[in-house]
C-alpha cells in the first residue's frame, strides 16, 4: 500500500436511495472528496465549506432562511445540520491525509452446491 500525503476536505451525507416498504432507503456515502495543495489549504476550505455547503439530494431554495447547526465532532471533524422549514438535511465534512491506496484483490467465486442425485427405487 502507497501513499503521496496528500490532503482532503471530504463530505459525507446520506443519500436516498429508494423506496420500500413505504419507508424511504438512505445510505451514507462519500459525496465529495476535494484534493488540497496542503494541510493549511484543506483547513481553509474546510472552514469555507461549513458555512456555504449543501447537500445534494435536497434542492434549498435561496429565498427561504435556513437553520445551519456545526458540531465539531474531533480536531478537523464536523457534523452539519440544516434546516428549512419541515425539511432537514445533515453532513459530514473532514480534513484527511491520505495514508495508503492500493488494490483490493476480487473476491473468490464461492463453491457450486454438489449435484444431487434422485434415488428411483
Amino acid at each position: 500500500m502507497t501513499s503521496d500525503g496528500s490532503w482532503y476536505v471530504l463530505i459525507e451525507q446520506d443519500d436516498d436511495v429508494g423506496y420500500a416498504d413505504g419507508h424511504d432507503i438512505y445510505r451514507w456515502q462519500l459525496a465529495a472528496e476535494h484534493k488540497a495543495r496542503d494541510k493549511e489549504h484543506a483547513c481553509a476550505w474546510a472552514r469555507e465549506l461549513l458555512q456555504t455547503h449543501l447537500p445534494t439530494r435536497r434542492h434549498y431554495r435561496a429565498d427561504r432562511p435556513h437553520i445551519r447547526r456545526i458540531y465539531q465532532l474531533a480536531d478537523h471533524s464536523w457534523l452539519v445540520a440544516i434546516r428549512e422549514g419541515y425539511h432537514s438535511q445533515h453532513f459530514r465534512l473532514s480534513v484527511a491525509q491520505l495514508v495508503g491506496t492500493g488494490k483490493v484483490a476480487p473476491a473468490p467465486e464461492p463453491p457450486r452446491p454438489e449435484k444431487r442425485r434422485r434415488l428411483f427405487g
